[in-house]
């Protein structure tokens, strides 16, 4: 699927208004910079090829390699709306399992960014390269965020990371209800360290936390 010569071919994922997100083989994506390709998408019961040009957002690397890349489409604005609206009935990838390369933690940790609706939110659960928050309106695809983790550890109350959305949806617990999954983007190394350490500590908490709700449960069905 992917050529060696002229525009990259990559592989169609998502579409929502100009942020287009594909996987490509290519290792180095900037952010900023411009970028021809040409898009593998099913359409009409057959796969087509677009050749477009987009501004690279962000990237990062999938567990096979690949790399997830986010990025806005350039081009004549009318001609960019009809082909949001061909896109957006394209069948789509699960992006959360291709993304996922660590552990998923069931936590309700506050969270500030001013990026966000309100300008907090709170996580439905966390993994080492990402989260899934919820929050009181749509975010959109691409957003580039900061967001504050308030972790409430000995060693690392309060952590900062760089974050993309690239997925947001209505929540079904209420109205006025969103859930959003949000990828970590590269971080300064120092922060990536502890960072690193504030989830293994949490991962560790976490299964400490499963053990005591089993061994407590053995000892009432005893």
């Amino acid at each position: 699927m992917f050529g060696l010569f002229g525009p990259e071919k990559v592989e169609f994922l998502d579409i929502s208004d100009t942020t287009l997100t594909y996987r490509s083989k290519k290792k180095k994506h900037q952010s900023g910079s411009v970028s021809k390709i040409v898009l593998q998408v099913f359409l009409e019961g057959s796969i087509q090829s677009l050749k477009l040009e987009v501004v690279v957002d962000s990237a990062r690397e999938l567990p096979d390699r690949s790399y997830l890349v986010v990025s806005h489409l350039l081009g004549d604005p009318e001609k960019v709306a009809q082909l949001t609206t061909v896109l957006g009935e394209a069948p789509k990838p699960d992006l959360g399992r291709l993304a996922r390369r660590s552990e998923r933690i069931p936590i309700g940790i506050r969270v500030l960014s001013q990026q966000l609706p309100g300008f907090r939110a709170v996580t439905v659960d966390l993994s080492l390269h990402g989260a899934q928050i919820k929050c009181e309106e749509l975010v959109e695809q691409g957003t580039i965020m900061d967001i504050t983790f308030e972790l409430e550890l000995a060693d690392c109350p309060r952590l900062t990371l760089r974050a993309v959305v690239v997925w947001c949806a209505p929540g079904e617990e209420r109205r006025k209800s969103f859930r959003a999954g949000v990828e970590f983007t590269e971080q300064h190394p120092q922060t990536q360290v502890i960072w690193d350490k504030a989830y293994a500590q949490l991962l560790r908490m976490q299964s400490g936390s499963v053990m005591h709700r089993s061994m407590s449960a053995d000892f009432t069905d005893g």
